[in-house]
């Protein structure tokens, strides 16, 4: 059963449909995390490393992209991730009254996991970014005043 008929096209309909779906399929999401985290007792927060190597924190970055921690503090993959990512893709199916295939759920999940890893990067790296720019920002606005 279909929540509703997306339109198509770029009239305001057309962006209210798709705000829509993506609301519905990032709560969907969310929400599945939330409850799988809790069940399987999983923390799917990133860490950053604490490394000083870019290599090192690369790869830290790259392989903690996929990986929980349990209450023990062993890691192991991130399984309310997927299925949280899984329910969302199924739901916006749902939506967008679209049939779900093994070959489009493999696709949608394969976007998914691309932009864990982008996120795990700018987890990692986002300090150093923030300092840099501040360190921009003060070298090439003059200080008024002082």
């Amino acid at each position: 059963m279909a929540i509703s008929k997306p339109h198509n096209g770029r009239t305001f309909d057309a962006f209210g449909d798709r705000y829509t779906g993506g609301l519905i399929a990032r709560s969907t999401r969310t929400t599945t995390e939330f409850l799988a985290g809790a069940v399987l007792r999983e923390d799917i927060r990133r860490r950053s490393s604490g490394e000083t190597a870019f290599g090192k924190r690369i790869k830290h970055a790259l392989v903690h992209s996929f990986v929980a921690y349990t209450p023990d503090g062993h890691a192991r993959p991130a399984y309310s991730r997927l299925l949280g990512a899984a329910a969302g893709i199924y739901t916006l199916s749902l939506y967008n009254e679209r049939p779900m295939t093994t070959g489009r759920m493999a696709h949608e999940l394969s976007w998914v996991l691309a932009s864990n890893v982008q996120d795990s990067l700018l987890n990692e790296f986002s300090p150093d970014m923030k300092r840099f720019g501040l360190k921009m920002k003060n070298r090439l606005i003059p200080k008024f005043g002082r």
